[in-house]
């Protein structure tokens, strides 16, 4: 069997800027391949000390504009990480494994969930800060954001807003994905020895 792994998603050096408690955060990008989502990764805060940080899929129901409606389609599970002890101020990059069955791999946390072709990833914390970092929205568009419930814990539907409007940072939050499907294109991968 043969698969292909890509990533997507913003992590860079996030200059110690904080993204806000209890908001998810979607990306404004959309998946262009089928896949399986196996790790996520973000910077935190050394103050993170939160057992329930997701990762999800996420289906827009609305066209992409300042006001979107977005709605949760399969997710990771609760995530924990806890920087409590680490006497380093500075946001580190947290990565974490989802585990694809009950075990594998060692060390992995929730689980390994589907993401479809044109769908958007999103994350949501509620006490661990996140990195954001400045950038340009010629470079990378920024987050859709939404400032009331959170979406993993009721499956409520997500009504957001394209936060680039008024500044340009982006919230460091990145997936790689086991490809399952590339629409229009087909994946061959060789291993050549010479």
């Amino acid at each position: 069997m043969f698969f292909s792994v890509i990533q997507s998603g913003y992590v860079q050096t996030p200059n110690g800027q904080p993204a806000s408690l209890d908001t998810p955060y979607i990306d404004a990008v959309a998946i262009n391949v089928n896949g399986l989502v196996t790790q996520v990764a973000f910077y935190a805060a050394n103050s993170c000390n939160d057992s329930n940080i997701y990762f999800g899929a996420f289906s827009a129901l609305t066209p992409i504009s300042l006001s979107t409606e977005f709605n949760l389609t399969a997710d990771s599970g609760p995530l924990s990480v806890d920087r409590t002890s680490d006497s380093d101020t500075a946001m580190k990059l947290v990565n974490i494994s989802l585990c694809v069955t009950p075990s594998t791999p060692s060390g992995c946390q929730g689980h390994a969930f589907t993401i479809d072709n044109g769908q958007y990833f999103g994350s949501y914390s509620s006490q661990c800060i996140m990195g954001y970092a400045p950038t340009s929205p010629l470079v990378y568009q920024s987050t859709y954001y939404e400032q009331s419930s959170n979406p993993f814990a009721n499956g409520a539907q997500t009504n957001a807003f394209y936060s680039n409007t008024a500044y340009s940072n982006v919230v460091l939050q990145y997936i790689t994905i086991q490809v399952t499907d590339v629409p229009g294109q087909s994946i061959f991968l060789f291993l050549v020895s010479i």
